[in-house]
């Protein structure tokens, strides 16, 4: 039976760290926004402080009676209320996140919190049609999202959501039984940290000495780009890629994506706890990045005689979990790679969306087998993962996962499809897609930076709920809506 001060734990702790997380955009609006609003009479302060520190204020105002009940939560955790607790919670940062659209009239209330959700999910698809209009420390706190959320989601693989379908966690073999969650998880986001410091610096060095651009203006755009690139998401504060034509800077976003896709944070810290002899010992990461060489490949052959630069990086952003704000118009077999791209996803440990490297390739291998016992009727032909034997109960795990994610997915595309009649169902089907792969892109009507915005409120919110759904991994939210999950 689901226990309510447990709930209110894992609730509260959300609030907490989405509250802590509002204090970085208010000290940034000081500096990014105008002094115009009068407070203690002559006293100005930005109006995006006074919002910030309203938001920030109600989170505390909501996480102190939920932390007075979560106090008679004595035991830990079960797997039951991780799950639902995990769920719930991330709804809660989202409310929370989503407050400031709202208080600074940027979004209305449902676009508000489709915005934060997904922001913090790490999709990038937005509900703002017009940028330029928007406080640039709203634009730097949604940025922001991506990068909180993705760090979130790193941890939520690690410690619980990838246990439900053993989605990629196997080829970390027995060393990972010995591991102490808040242990990993500091060591993960202490690496997390380091990494995108340093890739933020690089770029900055960049803007700056390649294209002049000083002071906070490049300190902004350097750390909005971070968070977008390396955390898997697509807001920055432009509705294109910044300087595309450079290639230094277009090689620094490719490696942060990868790097991203890759879940290089753990991988680091596996190697420094000698889970793995090395880097490249995680097979699904070889896989991933022969799968990403392929599609970047095709891409290129596919548009050969078009703008070949633009689709490769489009490519690359949506096959890392990225995304892109506006995507190309592209041949329909480049199309088709894009779709296949964002179904396939990243690597289980990163922030990148989708079913996963891990799980596509124990799909494929499981083809593979069945085709030889067709073959040999009597053989036992086990399904090995760098060499490494996947257990029958993964391997079902997994293909349950696989139906489930495409079921999602093609009820979201019909849903969408009709509650907007001017979208075709191609357009439909890559929307659904890009909220349930949390990846930003879309076909037709969609492909815009604004293709988004122009959708009804009740589309908004379907695609909300399939952002929800792809973050937390499918399985993760359907138990919240199970009644036997709430039953003893």
């Amino acid at each position: 039976m689901i226990r309510a001060a447990q709930l209110a734990r894992s609730v509260a702790v959300a609030i907490r760290l989405t509250g802590i997380a509002l204090l970085v955009p208010l000290v940034a609006s000081l500096a990014l926004d105008p002094w115009n609003r009068r407070v203690l009479g002559s006293f100005e302060l930005p109006a995006t402080t006074l919002a910030f520190g309203l938001c920030a204020a109600l989170a505390a105002a909501l996480w102190l009676p939920l932390r007075i009940v979560s106090n008679r939560a004595t035991e830990p955790l079960s797997d039951r209320e991780g799950y639902v607790g995990a769920a719930l919670g991330w709804v809660a940062a989202a409310l929370i996140a989503a407050s400031p659209f709202l208080l600074l009239r940027a979004l209305g209330p449902l676009p508000s919190f489709f915005e934060a959700m997904s922001g913090l999910t790490g999709t990038g698809i937005t509900a703002i049609a017009n940028l330029d209009a928007v406080p640039r420390s709203l634009l730097f706190w949604r940025s922001f999202l991506q990068w909180i959320g993705a760090l979130a989601s790193i941890i939520l693989a690690l410690s619980l959501v990838a246990r439900l379908t053993h989605g990629g966690l196997l080829w970390m073999g027995p060393a990972r039984a010995r591991w102490r969650i808040a242990e990993v998880a500091q060591s993960v986001g202490a690496v997390y940290l380091v990494l995108t410091l340093g890739f933020a610096v690089l770029f900055d060095a960049v803007l700056t000495f390649r294209h002049g651009l000083t002071g906070m203006d490049a300190l902004l755009e350097s750390l909005t780009q971070v968070f977008a690139a390396y955390g898997n998401g697509a807001f920055t504060l432009h509705d294109h890629i910044v300087l595309a034509d450079d290639p230094v800077l277009s090689s620094l976003r490719a490696a942060m994506m990868v790097a991203g896709a890759l879940g290089l944070p753990v991988a680091i810290v596996l190697a420094r706890r000698h889970a793995v002899r090395n880097l490249g010992a995680n097979p699904e990461a070889r896989f991933f990045v022969a799968l990403l060489a392929a599609a970047c490949l095709a891409t290129v052959a596919a548009t050969w005689n078009a703008d070949a630069t633009t689709s490769l990086q489009a490519t690359l952003a949506i096959a890392t979990g990225a995304g892109v704000a506006t995507t190309p118009v592209l041949p329909p077999f480049a199309t088709l790679l894009l779709v296949l791209a964002a179904v396939t996803g990243g690597t289980i440990a990163s922030a990148a969306g989708g079913i996963t490297a891990y799980r596509t390739l124990v799909l494929l291998k499981s083809v593979g087998r069945e085709l030889r016992r067709i073959l040999h009727p009597h053989a036992v032909i086990p399904l090995r993962v760098g060499g490494r034997v996947v257990p029958e109960e993964s391997v079902m795990a997994i293909i349950a996962f696989f139906f489930t994610f495409v079921t999602a997915w093609i009820l979201g595309a019909g849903t969408l499809a009709s509650l907007e009649p001017q979208l075709s169902l191609e357009d439909a089907a890559t929307g659904s897609l890009a909220a349930l792969g949390n990846v930003a892109f879309g076909t037709g009507a969609l492909a815009g930076p604004d293709g988004y915005a122009h959708l009804s409120l009740a589309s908004q919110a379907v695609l909300t709920g399939l952002m929800w759904v792809g973050r937390l991994g499918v399985f993760a939210t359907l138990l919240v809506f199970l009644p036997s999950t709430w039953r003893k």
